[in-house]
């Protein structure tokens, strides 16, 4: 093998290595995207059963104090609440951050 054809191989395998990486790179994002979407839904759905059975309890129990019901269970509902908001902020921004892509060529 001479010196042009030796170098245009490693040209190519490197060229095929960071097609791989970034290949590699984009997989990961997803899978990082896919997780925490699912993180989020099961925050959610804790969270509505949560709230229902909060809900639930005071709406049981409010007419044994002779039918003055204070709302107690708003301060979970709202402390939590700012908790899930949070939560959507952060997987909403990764869903909208865009997947590593080619970076721009080298200028020599």
């Amino acid at each position: 093998m001479d010196g042009d054809a030796f170098d245009r191989a490693v040209e190519r395998a490197e060229r095929r290595a960071e097609e791989e990486h970034r290949r590699l790179q984009r997989e990961r994002h997803e899978r990082i995207r896919e997780l925490n979407r699912t993180a989020f839904r099961i925050h959610l759905s804790v969270f509505v059963a949560a709230q229902v059975l909060l809900i639930a309890i005071w709406a049981l129990t409010w007419q044994f104090n002779h039918g003055t019901a204070y709302p107690w269970f708003v301060y979970p509902l709202l402390g939590w609440g700012i908790g899930l908001t949070a939560h959507y902020v952060f997987v909403r921004n990764m869903w909208l951050r865009p997947t590593p892509s080619t970076p721009p060529e080298e200028s020599e």
